[in-house]
């Protein structure tokens, strides 16, 4: 062999074996380090007010940190980043037209972490689906409704869509609403509606049930009468408000109003010099 040649790998492997040890041991403590901190975002936001959303935000600083990481460990083995950040830029340029709807999505996705407005095991409505949540994702929120149906709802339309979150507080009100004829005594039809509130348990003393007269029409008058119940007994306190209202109205006597029709029958003579006289 040359004795330039063993020269020149002598002075190679003296210039880049410092760097790739550099490098070695940037990745050996820097990866662990990066799930390490993940770990610790993920325990953190479990202890939030959000604990959902534990799991994506510790997989963002995971990917996050890993990619810093091997960006340095390129740049100590003389890499020219520039040259590697241009060419992501045009790939990314390119992912962007072929993704924009993930990346909407991602976006979205971070906006509902920070802001909170429901967690796994609310009850939400959005864009005509109601149900409980189950999943909250990067890209998206599964949902499975009352009847058991799994729904995948994207970010970026529960941004953009009004959101109930139907569980966020622990009471709710119910009520119901009937129309009572014109001669009915509205103080009995209160009392009624009142003892219709007072009829189980699950309706509470506080806040107090309340019987709002709504407007005179043609046909009556239409009252409300409103109870609270605790959140989960939601659906079962407005049925059991609804036959507590028609069994107060049948101890009292009282009835609903209803439309009045007046069929008038015609005689066939009648009606032909009806048809005539219009003409």
């Amino acid at each position: 062999m040359n004795p330039l040649d063993e020269l020149d790998v002598s002075a190679m492997f003296h210039q880049w074996a410092p760097l790739f040890v550099q490098a070695g041991l940037l990745l050996l403590i820097g990866l662990p380090m990066a799930r390490l901190l993940s770990r610790g975002a993920e325990r953190a936001v479990e202890r939030s007010p959000s604990p959902e959303y534990a799991a994506p935000v510790a997989r963002a600083v995971s990917y996050s940190l890993t990619a810093l990481i091997l960006a340095l460990a390129l740049e100590m083995l003389g890499f020219d980043l520039g040259v590697l950040l241009g060419a992501a830029g045009l790939v990314t340029v390119a992912l962007g037209f072929a993704a924009q709807t993930s990346a909407s999505n991602l976006i979205s996705g971070i906006f509902l972490i920070f802001e909170g407005a429901f967690k796994v095991g609310d009850v939400i409505q959005v864009a005509g689906t109601v149900g409980t949540v189950i999943s909250v994702d990067l890209l998206s929120v599964k949902v499975r409704t009352f009847d058991n149906l799994l729904v995948r709802i994207p970010n970026e339309t529960l941004v953009k869509s009004e959101l109930t979150n139907l569980t966020r507080y622990p009471l709710r009100r119910v009520d119901v609403v009937v129309t009572v004829p014109h001669e009915a005594e509205l103080a009995r039809v209160q009392a009624a509606l009142f003892d219709a509130a007072d009829d189980d348990p699950e309706f509470l003393e506080q806040p107090a049930p309340e019987v709002r007269i709504l407007e005179l029409n043609e046909l009556g008058v239409r009252v409300q009468v409103l109870a609270w119940v605790a959140t989960t007994n939601v659906v079962s306190g407005r049925t059991k408000l609804m036959a507590a209202v028609k069994g107060a109205f049948d101890r009292a006597q009282l009835k609903v109003a209803t439309p009045q029709r007046v069929v008038r029958l015609v005689q066939p003579d009648e009606a032909q010099s009806q048809v005539t006289s219009i003409e």
